[in-house]
């Protein structure tokens, strides 16, 4: 069971001289896991060990399914996501807001229901945005 989603389209950039202070802040999320459960502590979806384990953004990210992308300088200038079904991505994109670039957005697809939202990053805030239909 779970909300399936798939990004459909994302304009996402984090400056290579924030990416230290983005890693320290998903690290320090431990402690305030999601889900307590048999198998321990943990946020839904995120391969526990690897994110403990991670060095750098990159790997922490990569434990939340996310893939990364960097220009020749070193900054982050895409984002892909690889899983499945929607996890603590509220939770991993609030936290990530304060060093991700004004105006970068992912849009999401719900494939359980078909409805689409955005994650928009302005004045270093996560913010949800629903898409208007009109008919013409």
């Amino acid at each position: 069971m779970g909300y399936y989603i798939r990004v459909t389209d994302s304009k996402f950039f984090i400056p290579k001289e924030q990416q230290e202070a983005a890693f320290i802040a998903i690290k320090n999320l431990v402690g305030r896991e999601t889900i307590k459960d048999a198998s321990g502590n943990h946020f839904s979806w995120v391969n526990t060990q690897d994110f403990l384990k991670a060095e750098n953004l990159h790997d922490t990210l990569k434990a939340w399914r996310w893939k990364v992308y960097f220009n020749p300088n070193g900054d982050i200038d895409s984002i892909a996501f690889h899983g499945e079904k929607w996890g603590d991505e509220s939770l991993l994109f609030e936290t990530l807001a304060p060093f991700i670039d004004e105006g970068s957005y992912i849009e999401f697809y719900g494939l359980n229901d078909g409805k689409s939202w955005r994650f928009v990053f302005e004045d270093s805030k996560l913010r949800k945005k629903y898409p208007t239909v009109t008919w013409v």
